[in-house]
């Protein structure tokens, strides 16, 4: 007997695109066809995707096909109609379109295929709930000091994660010389997540408006409410450290500077240094100076309040830091009574964040 149903290639093909956010370890995705919902799952060692799909149709089975990764094409496709028929042979896809037509065939589950099953999508009713938007500024703004493209091993995921203070309504990251501490209101529960994967959170917040957040024992979801879409990955067991606040009030210089133009003397900068990774930051009445042993290589106007003064940056530090910020205005603080010797670069946004970025002066 056939079951034939019929899809919004659209949606399909947007389901698609979510579990994409996974490259599949096993070179292809699971679609797992019931009487609820069109599933689209992809994982590799640590995380998965899972997407759901509406269709109009009675089906009274539930039934996995496998689509390899170079097949992927096959669901792919935007058409006035598409239908999906279970046959002995397999998923039948059909495409029509203004009396064109195209139909390939997707191959079942083998029985006895030793590959885990599509998982259940987590209790979330109770989990909080963050603005998409909001929660993309927050990631993006603590992987300033996170170290993403430098955790690749094991050990490196141990180390370099970002930490949520849900009694501090702040998300921090540290590397050796520098760290960062960004604070919304959202943020009252208690985390921890891998710096190698924001990307994927921040890929999954892309497509959806408000995600919750919740988690076991050994794994975090992040799901859109709406559809029950969800991100997963497991946990990875790190020193989580004490929460400190510090306070940045009352600086003995305080910088107010375009973001553009801080961004350009930097970039100048980093090419026209040689030989060292030291850049002296000084800063007069009006101007912020850049400059090495060999002189001076840029300037740019500031606002500015406080006595002059230089300090000694890693300039490669400086361009990470800087490359997170948003906006166009920034603010730079030195001689902070309980850091003297810490630069602190910081920035408040309409949506209510606040973020820090705190540097340590070479000696």
């Amino acid at each position: 007997m056939t079951a034939k149903l019929q899809v919004d290639s659209k949606l399909l093909k947007t389901g698609l695109t979510i579990a994409k956010i996974v490259k599949p370890v096993l070179q292809d995705f699971s679609l797992e066809i019931s009487s609820a919902m069109i599933r689209i799952w992809s994982l590799d060692k640590r995380r998965s995707t899972i997407a759901h799909v509406p269709f109009s149709g009675i089906i009274d089975q539930t039934e996995e096909f496998i689509i390899p990764v170079d097949r992927t094409s096959l669901l792919d496709v935007e058409s006035n109609l598409c239908t999906i028929s279970l046959t002995d042979k397999g998923a039948v896809v059909k495409y029509v379109d203004e009396g064109k037509s195209r139909t390939a065939t997707i191959k079942r589950r083998s029985p006895g295929a030793r590959r885990p099953l599509p998982p259940s999508v987590p209790d979330f009713s109770v989990a909080p709930r963050l603005r998409s938007k909001v929660f993309s500024r927050i990631l993006n703004q603590v992987s300033a000091s996170a170290q993403v493209k430098q955790t690749k091993t094991d050990e490196d995921a141990r180390i370099n994660q970002v930490h949520f203070y849900g009694a501090s309504r702040v998300v921090t990251s540290n590397a050796r010389y520098f760290a960062s501490v960004v604070r919304h209101e959202s943020i009252d529960f208690d985390m921890s997540v891998v710096s190698s994967d924001i990307p994927f959170i921040e890929g999954f917040l892309a497509r959806c408006d408000e995600v919750a957040v919740c988690q076991d024992a050994s794994r975090i979801y992040v799901v859109n409410p709406l559809n029950s879409d969800f991100l997963s990955f497991t946990k990875v067991t790190g020193a989580r450290p004490e929460y400190k606040a510090v306070s940045v009030e009352d600086p003995a210089v305080s910088i107010k500077i375009g973001l553009e133009d801080l961004k350009n003397l930097l970039t100048w900068s980093s090419q026209a240094i040689d030989g060292t990774p030291r850049c002296t930051v000084s800063w007069e009445p009006g101007a912020l100076v850049c400059s090495y042993n060999l002189g001076e290589l840029g300037r740019t106007a500031i606002e500015y309040d406080g006595p002059s003064g230089r300090v000694d940056l890693p300039i490669s530090t400086l361009i990470t830091v800087v490359g997170y910020l948003e906006g166009t205005e920034v603010d730079l603080k030195f001689g902070i009574p309980s850091m003297p010797n810490v630069l602190v670069i910081s920035q408040t946004f309409p949506d209510g964040t606040t973020s820090s970025h705190f540097l340590a002066a070479m000696r």
